[in-house]
């Protein structure tokens, strides 16, 4: 199983949920509204859509890893693996 998974999201404006961002040194400002943040201020304020992206993630890698060990196992007369 030599799969890569990736995980990218799209950082959301607090305030207008723009996602384009003019970077200067360690500001990040909205496009639309002009409103300045840090980056931790933008991840901490994105961190729900953040879980919510790494929870579908992780199920779709239990799901494949799951899939793996059932078709290594599928015909073993050792090993018995209840789906």
């Amino acid at each position: 199983m030599k799969r890569e998974y990736s995980l990218n999201i799209t950082l959301k404006c607090p305030i207008c949920a723009d996602t384009d961002f003019v970077v200067d040194n360690d500001q990040y400002i909205c496009n639309s509204c002009k409103t300045s943040y840090e980056r931790f201020q933008l991840i901490e304020d994105n961190s729900e859509e953040i879980e919510l992206s790494k929870h579908e993630l992780l199920n779709k890698i239990k799901s494949d890893v799951k899939k793996e060990i059932l078709s290594v196992f599928k015909n073993s007369k050792v090993f018995k693996v209840k789906k």
